[in-house]
């Protein structure tokens, strides 16, 4: 019974996960900045990014929080949709705490709320995705760790953690995970070192 049962729920996964774009986006966008889910220590399909900038750590936090450079330089896929609005729900933003409201592309929404900002490290929750492929993520734990490895050289360390809503969804969001956010992420960050360095190269002049 417990195979039978097991069986089941792989396939009840696989069927969510492949309906990614058939949720239609709400009427109401979410708003509850309250509710956002507990943080376990386990149980996240992740990806990781780990690349240098030929800049200082200060200059390049200063440089980020100037403008939307990681959303600027993401390039959608058929399952990612680019955040094209942002509605800050208190003016606190990035301050611990801060919760936003981002619009995808598509209509969908997430919420998003600063856990932790410091000069080393800057660590957000994302939550309440209204999208279908969010329907079997429970929120993600980004983490983004700045340590200075030269003069003017910043390394970035960007853990991105989706948790699954349950435990037998874990190898399918892993699977999204490999083939769509981890190229999403790279080719964003690939962009942003490349903007990051000529910009600070420029300003050097």
């Amino acid at each position: 019974m417990r195979k039978v049962l097991q069986k089941a729920c792989l396939l009840a996964a696989f069927m969510s996960l492949a309906a990614c774009g058939t949720v239609e986006p709400p009427a109401i966008p979410p708003s509850d900045v309250a509710s956002y889910p507990e943080i376990t220590n386990k149980g996240y399909a992740t990806h990781e990014v780990d690349v240098v900038f030929d800049v200082p750590r200060d200059w390049l936090r200063d440089w980020l929080n100037s403008d939307t450079h990681f959303v600027n330089a993401m390039e959608e896929t058929e399952n990612i949709k680019k955040p094209i609005e942002t509605v800050y729900l208190d003016d606190n933003w990035p301050k611990i705490g801060a919760v936003r409201r981002v619009k995808t592309a598509d209509g969908h929404f997430v919420l998003e709320r600063v856990i932790e900002n410091k000069p080393e490290t800057f660590q957000y929750q994302i939550w309440n995705m209204t999208s279908a492929a969010g329907q079997n993520v429970d929120y993600i734990l980004g983490t983004q760790n700045f340590s200075i490895v030269g003069d003017e050289q910043t390394r970035l360390q960007w853990s991105y953690s989706l948790k699954p809503d349950a435990s037998f969804k874990k190898p399918f969001v892993s699977r999204f995970v490999k083939s769509d956010i981890a190229p999403f992420l790279d080719g964003a960050t690939e962009r942003v070192v490349a903007l990051a360095n000529e910009t600070y190269a420029a300003e050097q002049q």
